[in-house]
Formats: structure tokens, C-alpha cells, sequence
């Protein structure tokens, strides 16, 4: 019988690198073939346009392979942070007017925080642009995201709010569950990330159900 030892976290993110590492090769090989057949393709006098589709396909779905062996390498490779002071109210007005939000999507901002906190500011961008692109995710129709930072009880928050239908209770309660998710062809590690990143600063990450849409809170203790 397998041992926790066996199985333990360092062993997960060890199996998943190496594992990693066995699939890309073939899916390194599968591109470059599809490259040289999508050339002949295209030099071809008479191109076939069914062969043209599922030489798309095919590189899709390669770059689908690889968007998801690399969430899940990032998420077991989250161990320490490289930390330092930062304004929050300046470090999230950066982070957005340089995020690229669709068409359709209207952005608010309230960065009223004035707080400095001890971040990895890589890191740190990265769970927030995950809760933003989740947010973007809840209104394909188009809608409204809202953003905002502030000081709450001595503590630095930052919340991010959509105008979509909302997280289900179930959502709810397993949002932040590694391998959960409402969504098809997704992973369900985008929020587990964001969590796992904020433990990691020493604060925490919510989810909560608002008659306007769901709202995303990112709590971190001002240094």
C-alpha cells in the first residue's frame, strides 16, 4: 500500500514535471509534422479545405495539451515567494491599465486602499488576473467587472466583482477545490492558484454570492 510519503507533495511536483516533460516531446513532434504538412498544404495548386480544417484543429488542440501541462506544473510549483514592499492602490493601477479586457466588458475601479503590503508582485498579478479572467468568463454577453481596494479592518483587500448570474451554492463551497469547475474544457486550477498564492502571502481568498453577481476578495496584511 502506497504511503503518504510516496505520495506526498513534493513527489506530486515532481511526477507532474516529469510527466510533463514525456508528453511535450510527443507534442513537440506532432507540431512540427503538422507544420510541414500545413506548408505542402498551402503550396498545394488544389488546397482541400477539409484537410485545411482538421490541420487547425489538430493545432488547437495542441495548444490546449500545453496550456494545461503548464497551469498544472505552475500550481504544484507554488512554494516560496520573492517578496517586497509595494503600494497596493499603485500596484493593482498598473496591473490593470495594462490587461487587456474584451470588448464588452466595462471596467470600474476603486483603489482607495493606501495601504503598503509585503508581495511577490508576480505572483500576486497572476491570481488577480486569473479572478479577472473568471470574471470576464461570467459575461459573454458582455457586462461589467468592478474593482476595487481598500482598507477593512486593518486589513488590505481586494475585491473583484462581476455583473454575471453569480457562483451557484455549489460553486460556492468547492470554488477554490483544486480540479472543480463549472466550465467545460477547463481544469478548475485557476482559482485553487489564486488561493494557494494567497496562502502563500499569509492572507486569504473568498468567494461570495451578491444579488448584482459574484465577488472575488483578496485579503493581505499590510507590511
Amino acid at each position: 500500500m502506497a504511503t503518504d510519503t510516496e505520495f506526498g507533495e513534493v513527489d506530486l511536483a515532481k511526477m507532474t514535471s516529469l510527466i510533463g516533460h514525456e508528453i511535450r516531446n510527443p507534442l513537440a513532434v506532432i507540431s512540427n509534422s503538422i507544420y510541414y504538412i500545413k506548408n505542402k498544404v498551402e503550396a498545394a495548386q488544389s488546397k482541400d479545405e477539409k484537410v485545411a480544417k482538421h490541420i487547425r484543429i489538430i493545432e488547437s488542440e495542441v495548444q490546449r495539451a500545453n496550456s494545461i501541462l503548464k497551469e498544472v506544473s505552475l500550481f504544484f510549483k507554488l512554494k516560496e515567494l520573492a517578496t517586497k514592499a509595494a503600494a497596493l492602490d499603485g500596484f493593482m493601477e498598473e496591473l490593470l491599465a495594462a490587461h487587456a479586457f474584451p470588448d464588452g466588458i466595462a471596467v470600474k475601479k476603486s483603489l482607495q486602499s493606501k495601504a503598503t503590503v509585503s508581495i511577490d508582485p508576480a505572483q500576486l498579478q497572476r491570481a488577480v488576473e486569473a479572478v479577472l479572467q473568471n470574471a470576464v468568463d461570467a459575461l459573454p454577453s458582455g457586462g461589467t467587472v468592478t474593482v476595487g481596494a481598500k482598507t477593512e479592518k486593518g486589513q488590505a483587500v481586494v475585491e473583484i466583482a462581476d455583473s454575471g448570474p453569480g457562483f451557484t451554492p455549489e460553486a460556492t463551497v468547492k470554488a477554490f477545490t483544486p480540479f472543480f469547475t463549472t466550465k467545460e474544457r477547463r481544469m478548475g486550477l485557476g482559482l485553487a492558484t489564486v488561493r494557494r498564492i494567497m496562502t502563500l502571502h499569509q492572507g486569504k481568498a473568498e468567494v461570495r454570492k451578491s444579488s448584482a453577481g459574484a465577488v472575488v476578495r483578496l485579503t493581505l496584511t499590510p507590511a
